[in-house]
């Protein structure tokens, strides 16, 4: 895979891992069922961590954003002290909604009746007290999610018993550490919410493969970066998180790069990343050089150009190649710059719909930036207008997700198959999935035991 690359790639990139896993078929209830729905209801979304958002979204004392997934809402206040705490937003007089939105507050106000809590949750004004004898005694303080960061995320847990964030990711920290992988000095430049008429699951598979790349992405990706170089990782023992590893730039598997092909995958580089670049003779690839080496020249120049930023001391690798992780349930961070992103995904009232929030987190020169405000993207929009070519690409990953849930619906077997290599991290999920909601209680799926 890096056969023509000067470079030493992070740590652990160059091995690979890999689990033989039996979940071969999976059933499509787990995609179409009420039943199931509200199982992941019970047993993920309010007992497993996930992410809600970006840190530096909240940077100030008494900045707010919200979280809301199935029936359950949060609101994560940033303290006084910079630490974060996560509570219900929910008022504890009639329910009303405490927080709306994201917002900047001294107190924790109901906008209904008065009743107000400090940054810290406890309680400050119960309006009319003398008018509710019962309360009197009460603890009135905001009941809390346990919260945590990591790499610049912050994860809340609905379950106030379930071990701290750093027990359930396992080993991923360290892979990150020993990779020199680090997130805090990039900042959001681009977040949106992209609504989806499919499970939230089968808009994270998207992701968590690339078998479907020379034919959903044959004009976008695969040029300068084909399918044969992508490579999906699981870790025996390792249930939350797993790995897709791919390259750029990297055309020739035996003998000597052919110069046509080469300039072939730069030129298409320029055309679709960087098209202000074009016809700029110091791209073209001469004999000895490779594609891989102009694409690393043409990305430090625009970085350069764009941000301000100056990426020629980084290594090759974390500049133009690609990582990508999926965490249980619904998370996937991108440590490289290859493409500089954070997702997560959730679903969206009920087991046929769901949100896709989609980050990119640039580097920056001197000052950082504000993160940018999100946007929301309905069902028939197009990604591409607010992302550029990233949401084109997203476009066509996009363009398949309604057709997959109505085939889902329509099954006849009602089952869908895994393949064991492609799809080794959609089997490593599904397994996991089916540990948390109980493989006795889940809608039968061949082969897909423990």
């Amino acid at each position: 895979m890096f056969r023509h690359d000067g470079t030493v790639p992070p740590a652990g990139i160059l091995d690979d891992a890999f689990e033989e896993i039996a979940a071969s078929s999976v059933s499509t209830e787990r995609y179409t069922s009420e039943a199931f729905h509200r199982l992941e209801v019970e047993h993920i979304w309010k007992k497993l961590w996930q992410v809600a958002g970006w840190a530096q979204d909240i940077p100030n004392p008494g900045d707010v954003m919200t979280y809301d997934v199935a029936d359950m809402a949060a609101m994560i206040v940033r303290q006084p002290d910079g630490s974060l705490r996560a509570f219900h937003n929910s008022c504890l007089h009639r329910g009303m909604r405490i927080c709306n939105d994201a917002v900047r507050l001294g107190s924790l106000r109901c906008p209904f009746h008065g009743f107000a809590w400090g940054l810290d949750g406890q309680s400050k004004i119960v309006t009319e007290r003398w008018d509710f004898p019962e309360l009197a005694g009460r603890d009135m303080s905001l009941p809390q999610f346990q919260v945590a960061e990591w790499q610049g995320y912050v994860f809340i847990n609905p379950d106030p018993d379930a071990p701290p964030l750093a027990t359930y990711l396992g080993g991923l920290p360290k892979q990150w550490e020993e990779a020199g992988w680090s997130l805090h000095d990039r900042f959001k430049a681009v977040h949106v919410t992209k609504k989806i008429r499919a499970n939230w699951k089968v808009a994270q598979e998207a992701f968590m493969e690339f078998f479907h790349g020379n034919f959903v992405h044959h004009g976008s990706i695969v040029p300068a970066a084909p399918a044969e170089a992508m490579r999906q990782d699981v870790f025996p023992g390792e249930p939350h998180f797993a790995r897709g590893v791919g390259v750029a730039g990297v055309l020739t598997e035996q003998g000597e790069p052919v110069l046509a092909r080469e300039q072939k995958a730069v030129d298409h580089f320029i055309a679709y990343y960087a098209p202000e670049l074009a016809g700029c003779s110091e791209f073209t690839v001469e004999p000895g050089q490779t594609a891989r080496e102009k694409i690393a020249e043409i990305t430090i120049r625009k970085f350069r150009n764009d941000l301000g930023a100056d990426l020629s001391p980084m290594n090759r690798f974390d500049m133009i190649d690609y990582v990508w992780y999926n965490v249980f349930p619904n998370f996937m961070p991108w440590p490289t710059l290859g493409y500089p992103l954070g997702y997560w995904f959730l679903p969206d009232g009920g087991p046929s719909r769901c949100t896709m929030d989609i980050i990119l987190l640039l580097p920056f020169g001197g000052e950082r930036p504000p993160s940018a405000k999100r946007v929301i993207i309905e069902a028939d929009e197009a990604c591409g207008p607010a992302m550029g070519p990233i949401g084109y690409i997203l476009d066509e990953d996009m363009a398949n997700m309604e057709r997959i849930q109505r085939g889902l619906e329509a099954s006849a077997t009602g089952v869908i198959n895994l393949s064991l290599c492609n799809e080794v991290r959609l089997r490593h999920f599904h397994r996991t999935l089916g540990h948390y909601v109980g493989e006795a209680s889940a809608p039968a799926a061949n082969s897909a035991g423990e």
